[in-house]
């Protein structure tokens, strides 16, 4: 039997029994942040067209689509129907990796049978540029992007999770397309069955149309999240015009570059309940919760129909933030507006606090990934001990990213934002793995390359040894600077923060001749200095050069380097204290636990558990002990049973234990079971067991469904010319599909008995001919 399925057979025996039921009035309130009155005089269909983009709110968000909600004069909500001007159908044209699909009624149904599966659907690189984003219909668990079709490059992500149809709106920014880019939109599925619809790229007006049963005024309302408000299909209806707009939006009126201690004022507006409070953070991604005690937040206090604060920027870094600013009401909602900043307050020549003698600042480098742009969990982890630290600022001396792109930097600070104290960086050589672009992207985030200050009774250098040109090297422009920078200093303290070392273990500076230079010029003021701090070499280090203190501290998250003795190798960070003419070091080794990303399904018994701690700390996985490598990096093992499996990971320090535990569930493979051969234009019985036994679920043969009945399907081979492999999928209940492949060989010609006869006939007529004409010779 083939497969068949209905969107929504509960929805229509609801909708049977709400026919019998007495209908009650049901009255709401309009709760939508966005809202467009109409006044109504005549009964009918009504339109408003709605830019949910530049819907010319004071407000930068994009309004979702899904939001659209309508309510009658009364308040009461009602059905409404949401399109946009220009929707254009996506083809089915895929492109699988370790998956299966197959299409019912124009709905495309798929699995995963194989790890990082994915299914790609090419959209036409025009027709992106033109459109606002994506919508369609889809039940089950599964992630849908849209991406650089070969880069993996990921513009814009949704995730499903449901186990009856939803709708479902994937927007995008144009500005983040890439000109002649190649992109798709891609399905990431799971071993769960999952189905998607009705695809389409939209562009243009969304248009919202509902049935007027009254005269009055009728209330649209949007949002930035999707309601659940009924949806009907409306074909035709009277445009109109909105009689008035509200918003319920908070708008800065503050400048974008800020220094020191400024004032903040904002002004909301359009809310329908008491605003309660607004508050703003930077940098927020939803990383931490909202209130957590991390990063900055900053308070307002209402002032003469507007909201102020005062905010020192020295709780931040100079450079490129976005300022989150919510206002919230009674009712629990909230308006949100994000705003650019560019803080600055350090220059060259810049005294920051003159009269201070005490105070401490972290010193850690090197805590760029091993690839790609998400950060360490071990560098989330040293920062959250730095938290704890009260320091007054953080140096970091280097290779704080991977390669230099864009969303590399966006993760660092997304990450990083964690803290409020200033951050000062040392550029290192992988913020320029890709050359000018990545130089251009440093700057754009933190605006120097090179620079000093002072902190109460200290001078700071920050050098950069990776400016374009050169690289491992040093311009002799750079090199004047220092020198005249630390002759022209009478601070009480000097220290120096650079990436590639000038005094290294074993690779710092290359160039010989900037090396020779640099040295001099240490060495001419070595009675000034009293500390270098250095990163590159994924270690830690600490020596006297020119009678002056130097480090290496290299082990900010970053893979240890087990070239280096293991004596100097785990993670670390420093804590400097100046107190007056006394100066402190505190090298700090904190327990660390990071655990690579388990998968929450796996279709093997065996499932191999990695990770890194301390390399002098005890893992333990699932009770296991594990002794880690040199450079920290630990592996185990672990067998599972069939179902959900809990795999706890411990890592033990003296008094200090650190744990991460998963639910990782073991599926075993569905078998296939074929005849011994597959002829085309003939019937053949397949069979699947899960777990040993007869499988409930489908088989897919070349893109068609089946449904198994007692572990077994009967189907029709395809009618075939030539040999040929054809591909069939089983999913079934309880067990990780599969996908195999297998010939099937054409079906011999059908020849009759009376064929036969006719044939055998003539062949002895030919045989007695022959041999009469023999006999006549």
């Amino acid at each position: 039997m083939k497969w068949h399925m209905s969107k929504s057979p509960i929805l229509a025996l609801v909708l049977a029994l709400a026919l019998l039921l007495p209908v009650l009035p049901i009255h709401a309130h309009p709760v939508g942040r966005y809202r467009y009155y109409v006044d109504v005089s005549e009964l009918g269909n009504y339109e408003l067209a709605v830019d949910t983009v530049n819907h010319g709110f004071p407000s930068n968000e994009t309004l979702n689509p899904l939001s659209v909600e309508v309510f009658s004069p009364d308040g009461s909500p009602l059905p409404v129907s949401a399109s946009f001007e220009r929707e254009t159908v996506i083809e089915w044209e895929l492109e699988h990796k370790n998956a299966a699909s197959f299409v019912v009624n124009d709905e495309l149904c798929f699995f995963a049978t194989g790890p990082d599966p994915y299914i790609k659907v090419m959209v036409d690189r025009s027709a992106l540029d033109d459109a606002i984003g994506f919508t369609f219909s889809a039940k089950g668990r599964f992630r849908a992007a849209l991406r650089d079709a070969s880069l993996m490059r990921v513009i814009s992500e949704a995730e499903v999770s449901s186990d009856g149809y939803t709708d479902v709106f994937l927007g995008y920014s144009r500005s983040s397309l890439e000109r002649d880019r190649p992109y798709a939109f891609f399905i990431l599925p799971g071993p769960e069955l999952a189905c998607i619809s009705d695809l389409k790229l939209v562009s243009g007006n969304l248009l919202i149309r509902w049935r007027a049963d009254s005269p009055g005024e009728y209330v649209v309302t949007l949002d930035a999240t999707p309601s659940n408000s009924e949806r009907i299909e409306i074909t035709s209806a009277k445009r109109v015009e909105p009689t008035r707009v509200e918003a319920f939006v908070v708008v800065p009126s503050f400048p974008s570059n800020l220094s020191g201690v400024v004032d903040l004022s904002v002004e909301v507006s359009g809310n329908l309940s008491p605003v309660t409070k607004v508050q703003a953070r930077l940098d927020y991604e939803g990383q931490y919760n909202w209130t957590d005690d991390k990063g900055v937040l900053i308070e307002f206090e209402p002032s003469g129909g507007s909201w102020r604060a005062k905010w020192d920027t020295l709780t931040t870094w100079d450079g490129r933030h976005v300022m989150v600013i919510r206002a919230y009401d009674s009712n629990g909602g909230y308006a949100e507006f994000r705003k650019f900043i560019w803080v600055e307050n350090v220059r060259n020549g810049t005294k920051l606090f003159p009269n201070k003698d005490a105070f401490s600042f972290i010193v850690l480098g090197d805590n760029r990934p091993s690839g790609g742009a998400k950060q360490p969990e071990v560098y989330k982890q040293l920062l959250e001990y730095i938290i704890r630290e009260n320091a007054d600022f953080y140096a970091n001396v280097g290779d704080i990213v991977y390669s230099g792109e864009l969303r590399e930097y966006e993760d660092f600070v997304r990450v990083t934002s964690a803290i409020r104290i200033p951050l000062f960086i040392a550029e290192g050589n992988h913020e320029n793995q890709i050359g000018r672009t990545a130089q251009r992207n440093f700057m754009s985030f933190f605006g120097k390359l090179f620079y000093s200050f002072d902190y109460g009774n200290s001078h700071f250098i920050f050098l950069n040894a990776n400016v374009p040109g050169f690289r491992y090297s040093m311009s002799d422009e750079q090199i004047e600077w220092f020198a005249k920078d630390l002759d022209a200093t009478e601070a009480e303290h000097i220290f120096v923060f650079i990436h590639q070392p000038i005094y290294p273990y074993a690779h710092g500076i290359e160039d010989k001749s900037a090396l020779e230079r640099l040295r001099a010029v240490v060495k001419l003021y070595k009675d000034k200095i009293d500390a270098i701090f250095q990163g590159h070499e994924h270690m830690y280090y600490s020596g006297e050069n020119e009678s002056i203190r130097t480090f290496i501290l290299g082990g900010g998250g970053a893979e240890l380097d087990n070239q280096y003795p293991k004596k100097y190798l785990f993670f670390h960070y420093m804590v400097v204290r100046v107190n007056g003419g006394d100066v402190s070091y505190q090298l700090v080794k904190p327990p660390v636990l990071e655990v690579n990303d388990l998968p929450d399904v796996v279709d093997t018994p065996s499932l191999e558990v990695r990770g890194r701690a301390q390399p002098f700390a005890l893992v333990k996985v699932n009770g296991q002990e594990v002794r880690p490598s040199n450079t920290g990096t630990f592996s185990s093992t672990i067998t599972l049973t069939p179902g959900e499996n809990d795999v706890i990971v411990e890592a033990l320090y003296n008094s200090t234990r650190l744990e991460r535990r998963f639910k990782v569930t073991y599926l075993p493979h569905a078998q296939i079971l074929l005849p011994d051969e597959l002829e085309g234009n003939t019937e053949a019985s397949i069979g699947v067991t899960c777990r040993g036994g007869p499988a409930t679920g489908l088989l897919v043969l070349n893109g068609t469904a089946y449904e198994l009945e007692n572990g077994e399907t009967r189907l029709k081979i395809p009618d075939i010319g030539e040999e040929t492999q054809v591909k069939i999928a089983a999913y079934a209940e309880g067990c990780f599909p599969s996908e195999m492949y297998t010939s099937v060989r054409p079906k011999p010609p059908f020849i009759s008995i009376g064929g036969v006869v006719a044939l055998a006939i003539l062949i002895v007529a030919i045989l007695l001919y022959r041999r009469r004409l023999s006999v006549r010779r």
